[in-house]
């Protein structure tokens, strides 16, 4: 589960919501609204309860890549996203 959530969904979701949807809204708009577009559709595919927090995740990788080109870098603050997420599913369980 750990290996899944930290390693194989932010490889697969990074690549389709950053590096395809955000990079296509990005050669057709500003990017202020390809961050936004690319972070609102990441977090309508997840829960509704940890909307916020997925949106706000979604933002971070999307600046990310805008900054830096490199899709591997928003995979990372994905995982440690997700790590951290995990961690505190699992401490949570133990209090």
């Amino acid at each position: 589960m750990v290996v899944l959530a930290v390693v194989a969904a932010p490889l697969a979701e990074e690549f389709l919501f950053r590096g395809l949807l955000f990079r296509g809204l990005r050669r057709e708009y500003s990017a202020v609204w390809a961050v936004c577009g690319s972070a609102l559709l990441f977090a309508m595919m997840h829960p509704p309860g940890g909307a916020v927090a997925v949106f706000g995740m979604g933002v971070v990788s999307a600046v990310v890549l805008e900054k830096t080109g490199r899709l591997w870098a928003s995979m990372v603050v994905h995982g440690i996203y997700n790590g951290c997420a995990v961690a505190a599913v699992c401490l949570a369980g133990k209090g």
